[in-house]
């Protein structure tokens, strides 16, 4: 008699829990207080999507700090003429198109901002995305709207500048790191385009569940190039090379630690043998000299091997001769100073492994016409070689006495010697 009225309130009991359990299996989802936005548009999507896929190549962003336009191409050619000047003094483009006038480089076109102009109009069909650091955005092309999927390489290139841009201290800093000497400036923008072009081939491959280990770096190197304005269009083939070593020996992660610690000149980032080995030498050049009336130092540098053996090409000499000429940089320093008359002097002093090659360099800049009081007044001394441009013949004389006074150069080394022979012996190889 007292089971019926407990087995009575256990019937009740597990209905009560049934119904609890159906009435909580219709409840509705509890609501996100902070959802994710939607994508603004398609072009956001894209870039969201490409962010990821770049993440694991040591690529970070942060796509809240990052803006997302569509630009029409008379935009594009003002935006990539921007880009040109990027951690470069103002001062630069006037002395490069003053060396090359010099050297008797004269491209086609009439003025420094039409070399400028030149570039990105060069530039234009091969970029249906780029990076603006001006406005921190990633920008698409018009004309590529309906194939964003077909850019995604491109986007995943160009998302290496703005995560670079968006470290501390943005993507100048990279770039010019040892400060704004020509030279390390190159070093920096030639890995720069290295990493994104690594970054741009591995997007592509991942598309069919590949790596960069799955090609030969002959697959990923793009041949230079037209020389359009050799101080604003560095070729990267030397940068990819390099990173790709270090991918093949360590993957991604070691193609960071290479940015974080470059070589320390482009003849390094040249000939990766002389890393560690091989280290450039400090050149000295006199100041303004007291008896030769006032001049104002404009411009103080060192252009380095990658853009001397781009000044020889412009200036027309063979490909393999203008590496030979170019081999064996040990150091350079260039100085440009204004007189008040308008013009410019010129004084650039560089350094050799050997005597030989400062004989190669000297016969590659040597004046084809000597009528031309502007062209290079050529003088070597041992391993050194110095330059001197000016209007003024008593200028030239003051200048020509003053480098000769401190024209002593330290003995060679073996090791730069050694490996300067080994590069000759492969550029000299049928």
């Amino acid at each position: 008699m007292i089971r019926a009225p407990m087995q009575g309130r256990l019937r009740h009991s597990f209905a009560a829990v049934a119904v609890a359990l159906g009435l909580a299996s219709c409840q509705p989802e509890p609501v996100d207080p902070n959802p994710p936005e939607p994508p603004k548009s398609l072009e956001h999507a894209e870039v969201a999507e490409v962010a990821d896929i770049v993440r694991p190549f040591q690529v970070p962003l942060d796509l809240e700090k990052l803006e997302v336009e569509v630009a029409d191409t008379t935009t594009a050619r003002d935006d990539i003429m921007k880009l040109a000047e990027v951690a470069v003094r103002s001062s630069h483009f006037d002395v490069m198109w003053q060396m090359r006038r010099i050297l008797e480089a004269r491209p086609r076109y009439g003025s420094v901002n039409r070399v400028i102009e030149a570039v990105a109009e060069a530039k234009l069909p091969r970029a249906p995305v780029y990076y603006s650091t001006e406005r921190k955005a990633l920008v698409f092309r018009q004309e590529w709207q309906d194939n964003l999927v077909g850019v995604r390489p491109w986007t995943a290139h160009h998302l290496v500048y703005a995560s670079y841009d968006q470290a501390p201290g943005g993507l100048i800093t990279m770039l010019a790191d040892q400060g704004q000497k020509t030279d390390s400036i190159r070093v920096r923008q030639c890995l720069l385009e290295g990493q994104a072009r690594l970054v741009e081939v591995a997007t592509a491959l991942a598309a069919d569940g590949n790596t960069l280990g799955d090609v030969d770096v002959s697959a990923v190197v793009q041949a230079p190039t037209a020389f359009v304005g050799g101080e604003t269009d560095t070729p990267c083939e030397a940068g990819v090379r390099l990173l790709m070593k270090a991918y093949t020996e360590h993957g991604w992660e070691n193609i960071a630690a290479a940015i974080r610690k470059p070589p320390e000149s482009t003849e390094q980032l040249l000939h990766p043998e002389k890393i560690g080995v091989d280290f450039p030498a400090f050149v000295g050049l006199p100041r303004w000299p007291q008896n030769a009336g006032q001049g104002t130092l404009i411009h103080d540098d060192t252009l380095g091997e990658l853009t001397i053996y781009r000044l020889l090409r412009e200036r027309g000499i063979p490909e393999r001769d203008a590496r030979l000429a170019s081999v064996g940089w040990d150091g350079d320093h260039l100085k440009v100073f204004a007189i008040p008359s308008g013009a410019r002097v010129t004084v650039w002093r560089s350094l050799w492994d050997r005597d030989l090659d400062a004989r190669q360099f000297a016969n590659a800049i040597m004046p084809k016409k000597h009528d031309d009081p502007q062209v290079f007044r050529v003088v070597q001394t041992g391993r050194i070689v110095d330059c001197v441009s000016t209007s003024s013949e008593a200028l030239a004389k003051i200048f020509a006495e003053r480098l000769a006074a401190i024209a002593e150069t330290p003995r060679p080394e073996e090791t730069d010697v050694a490996t300067t022979k080994a590069v000759e012996a492969r550029l000299y190889a049928p």
